[in-house]
C-alpha cells in the first residue's frame, strides 16, 4: 500500500482538481483495488481540504464516511474476493488496522454528537 500511494502522488500530484487526480490514478493503477483506492483517496482529500478538523462537524462528516465506506466493503466483498483472491487475501490480512482505530474514532464521534447536542 506504501509503494501505491507514493506511485500515486508522484502520478497524479501536479493536477489540481481532485476528479482529475482520480481518474488517473485509477487509469494508473495496476488493478481494480487500487483504481478503487484512487478515487477514495482523491475523495477524502478534496473532503478534507475544506473541512477544520478541530470541529464536531468535521468528525461527525468523517463518520459518515466511514459508514459509507464500511457499506461499500460489505456489498463488494464477495465480487472481490472472487475477481482477486490474493488482494482480498491481502485486505483480510490489513484490515486489522481499521479494527484497531475503531474505538478511538467512535469516541471522536460520540464527543462530537455530544458538543452539538449542547447547543
Amino acid at each position: 500500500m506504501k509503494a501505491w500511494f507514493e506511485d500515486f502522488n508522484c502520478q497524479t500530484r501536479c493536477f489540481v482538481q481532485p476528479i482529475d487526480r482520480a481518474i488517473l490514478g485509477g487509469r494508473f493503477s495496476l488493478n481494480v483495488s487500487f483504481a478503487f483506492a484512487s478515487d477514495y483517496q482523491s475523495a477524502i482529500e478534496a473532503l478534507l481540504a475544506e473541512m477544520d478538523l478541530r470541529t464536531s462537524v468535521a468528525h461527525i462528516g468523517l463518520s459518515a464516511c466511514r459508514s459509507q465506506f464500511q457499506e461499500l466493503i460489505m456489498k463488494t466483498n464477495s465480487l472481490f474476493e472472487r475477481h482477486n483472491s490474493p488482494a482480498y487475501d491481502l485486505w483480510n490480512r490489513d484490515k486489522v488496522f481499521l479494527e484497531m482505530a475503531k474505538k478511538t474514532y467512535q469516541k471522536r464521534t460520540q464527543r462530537a454528537w455530544e458538543d452539538v447536542n449542547s447547543l
